[in-house]
């Protein structure tokens, strides 16, 4: 069987394709590094179930430095320098770093980059490991393949924002390149990325996004990345909140296109406004720390903020429910409701996270639940019958909220 799907591999020219493809056959979560431990490429399907180390890499779009160091120190790349053979890492829990795999991925005997594969509890046999050898050659092949493509584009501004996106150490070098070759770059700028929970589904709303991205030109840089499409609102201008004002409007032209389905599906994340060049790669993180908050709670509407400044709790909600597994907390309060409404058939829940969220107005709560307010009143009632929740304390207020948040995260940590 294997054999089979490693002749699928090598039919496979898209590398965020074959990270899926590999992913499918392990069955494990997977991520593609270049040699400058650079995110390539992850699998989307295993996304919830990354290990801490490897959300930092997603979220950063770079192994961390700490990370590196330590496998370093251990002689694990000395290792892939000189042996073609998978290497397996053993659980460091002080780094957050779950049992792995890694091999180097190689072209003509250079290392091009690296496939990570997170093995958990059960490790990958003989066959698996064989399978991930042999692919890794054809991930050196691509490896190379974009990055001669990546070099003979240096020269355009796109290249030079993706190069700034991607490291935040080589500003002067970026000026000077774009002084040189007579670029004019942006003085002032906010990132807003686009995402979707799989490639296909963000490729399919593209022709509805590039319309849009056509219409905010020649204020926006548009950029395709691993999943993404990272849009840069830049300006020559240096007027305060310029590119803030224009990203806002980007996004609310594009979310009154999308049906319910697309809406559903689509992600979105808007980082902060910066005027030094040295600041876009934090935009840009801003960006994609706002759509991985919307991906953990795995809720995609109205209520999750689109813009960095305004996460608030969703900042810290990973945090919270890693802690909570840790522990095995349960609100006993939402649990008594939840028996409640399995036995009754009722929807105490949903109820009493509108309220809170309404800051416990009671109109507005029966307003949005479409109900009468003496309908409301009733199940308010209800809700303190069963629980005895002191809706006057701060406190317990914040703790139900977040721990109703997270009820819906029903895919646990490994």
């Amino acid at each position: 069987m294997v054999s089979n799907e490693l002749s699928e591999a090598f039919e496979i020219t898209d590398l965020d394709l074959l990270t899926e493809h590999i992913s499918s056959v392990l069955k494990k979560p997977l991520i593609i590094e270049n040699k400058s431990f650079e995110l390539i490429s992850y699998s989307s399907k295993f996304a919830y179930h990354f290990d801490t180390s490897q959300q930092k890499t997603i979220l950063s779009k770079k192994c961390p430095l700490f990370i590196i160091d330590r496998l370093k120190k251990d002689g694990i790349f000395r290792q892939l320098e000189k042996f073609p053979d998978p290497i397996r890492i053993n659980a460091i829990e002080e780094l957050g770093l779950y049992q792995r795999i890694v091999v180097s991925a190689k072209h003509k005997g250079q290392i091009l980059g690296y496939i990570w594969v997170q093995e958990a509890d059960i490790v990958l046999n003989e066959e698996e490991l064989h399978f991930l050898k042999e692919v890794s050659n054809h991930v050196g092949t691509l490896l190379f393949k974009r990055l001669k493509v990546k070099n003979s584009n240096q020269n355009t501004k796109e290249q030079m924002m993706f190069e700034l996106l991607n490291q935040d150490d080589n500003e002067q070098q970026v000026l000077n390149h774009a002084k040189s070759a007579n670029i004019s770059l942006p003085v002032r700028f906010t990132v807003v990325v686009f995402s979707a929970h799989h490639n296909e589904e963000l490729n399919l709303m593209k022709p509805l996004l590039n319309k849009e991205f056509q219409k905010a030109k020649p204020d926006a840089i548009v950029l395709n990345e691993n999943n993404q499409t990272i849009v840069i609102i830049g300006s020559e201008s240096d007027k305060e909140y310029f590119t803030y004002d224009k990203a806002r409007m980007l996004i609310r032209n594009i979310r009154e296109l999308l049906n319910e389905e697309q809406h559903k599906k689509l992600l979105i994340g808007m980082g902060n406004e910066y005027d030094r060049l040295g600041n876009l790669r934090k935009s840009y993180v801003e960006a994609l720390e706002v759509i991985q908050s919307t991906e953990f709670v795995d809720r995609n509407d109205y209520e999750v903020p689109i813009e960095n400044k305004d996460l608030g709790i969703y900042r810290y909600i990973s945090t919270i429910h890693e802690r909570n597994v840790q522990e095995r907390y349960d609100n006993e309060m939402i649990l008594k409701l939840q028996n409640y409404d399995n036995k009754n058939k009722t929807n105490l829940i949903r109820t009493l996270e509108i309220y809170l969220k309404n800051n416990c107005k009671l109109k507005r709560t029966a307003e949005e639940l479409f109900i009468h307010p003496n309908t409301m009143n009733y199940r308010l009632k209800q809700i303190i019958d069963l629980t005895s929740i002191d809706f006057d304390n701060f406190y317990i207020k914040c703790q139900l909220y977040i721990d109703l948040l997270l009820l819906k995260k029903n895919k646990p940590i490994i």
